[in-house]
């Protein structure tokens, strides 16, 4: 069995960035993988140069010459639009990853859940989990597993 590497270049391009499978190998975005070279057929071959690479990745599309694209943080508008979505149990869950700690008084209406975390995401009286409020788009992921405050 021959195998080709494929590229996924989601991450490069203006493709959204999104996890591909082939012949059953998942790609992540900015990954490669060898995949069986008969999984490549002409649908997934239409993919190439827009959502992957097949064969060896051109530097223009490297690393060192891409800088990913971050993600901008959110304002307290988008940030109460966000937590507005969420349900009961996941706001509670959110409140449990402030420090010092926010009590919202039981049987409290959600919007008071939704105030109080939008005042602590937006206060510097409060520290944040990253790892809770990485969509907040405050931090970065290092490669150790850290999150770093950009």
């Amino acid at each position: 069995m021959i195998n080709t590497v494929v590229h996924n270049i989601t991450d490069k391009t203006n493709a959204p960035p999104m996890a591909i499978t082939i012949g059953g190998v998942k790609i992540r975005p900015g990954k490669y993988k060898e995949v069986p070279s008969q999984s490549i057929t002409p649908k997934i071959h239409k993919l190439h140069g827009i959502s992957i690479w097949i064969g060896k990745l051109p530097k223009s599309l490297s690393k060192e010459k891409h800088t990913p694209q971050r993600v901008s943080s959110m304002d307290q508008e988008q940030a109460f639009l966000y937590l507005k979505s969420l349900s009961l149990a996941e706001l509670q869950r959110l409140l449990a990853e402030v420090t010092p700690a926010v009590t919202v008084k039981e049987g409290a209406p959600l919007r008071r859940y939704v105030y109080s975390l939008r005042a602590a995401c937006f206060s510097d009286d409060f520290v944040l989990n990253p790892e809770s409020f990485f969509w907040l788009g405050r931090w970065k992921k290092l490669p150790n597993g850290d999150y770093e405050e950009v």
